[in-house]
């Protein structure tokens, strides 16, 4: 049946648009991130709605903050194409995958994050793929064929976690720890940037022998403290 709709239409009900010269993966028709060619040697990581504060090479713009604040990214990428080629990279959207929340949104969300990062690379855009589980469905072999949470992104490559809201209470931090030795194990990733804090605890994870590389990026309020303290600092010299 030939499709009713036009060929361009809100990129929200748009799919056959967004999804032009998309690879799609897995048993879901994930949308697939590609490897990013190359990324900044030292990137500093700004949450999206800061992005103006750091218009720099090796800005990495994040979307490690509430969904309703790139909602917009979701439904419009085109219209952010020329916006977010002012930084060296991004990450894909991290939409949230609550543990609590029904399966069919956890999917929802996870498509939507990639489909979102491939349309934006396709377009030239320098895309990190940003891995986040929900629920054991999402990165267990006990609902779905394959690792659901891992999919549309190849292993060896570059990848980001966010860690906000993680460790509230010993289930979430079991399930966090659960879901991240699934993606070592599944995608054997070359380096994992981890935004949003923890950084004593993921120097105690033993991946370096698995070939991954920990690389902790200071989430934005931090770096503003820090870079506070230092002006502070350098005043009393």
């Amino acid at each position: 049946m030939t499709s009713r709709y036009p060929d361009r239409l809100d990129p929200e009900h748009n799919d056959k648009y967004l999804l032009r010269g998309a690879t799609l993966c897995g048993c879901l028709d994930i949308p697939k991130i590609e490897p990013p060619a190359w990324l900044p040697p030292n990137p500093v990581f700004v949450p999206f709605s800061q992005r103006e504060r750091r218009v720099e090479k090796d800005t990495v713009v994040c979307f490690n903050e509430a969904d309703f604040i790139f909602r917009d990214v979701i439904e419009h990428p085109d219209g952010y194409i020329d916006d977010l080629a002012r930084f060296g990279a991004i990450v894909s959207p991290d939409c949230s995958m609550y543990r609590d929340a029904p399966l069919a949104r956890q999917v929802a969300n996870l498509y939507l994050n990639r489909r979102t990062g491939s349309f934006l690379q396709r377009h030239g855009l320098t895309v990190i793929p940003q891995i986040r589980w929900g629920s054991r469905s999402t990165f267990t072999l006990d609902v779905f064929p394959q690792r659901i949470a891992f999919l549309g992104v190849e292993p060896r490559t570059d990848v980001a976690i966010g860690s906000y809201g993680c460790f509230q209470s010993h289930e979430d931090k079991q399930v966090f720890l659960e879901g991240f030795d699934a993606m070592i194990e599944n995608l054997s990733p070359r380096r994992v940037f981890v935004y949003g804090g923890g950084a004593s605890f993921f120097e105690t994870l033993s991946v370096a022998e698995r070939g991954t590389s920990i690389v902790n990026c200071p989430d934005w309020i931090t770096r503003l403290h820090r870079k506070d303290n230092d002006k502070k600092w350098e005043a009393e010299l």
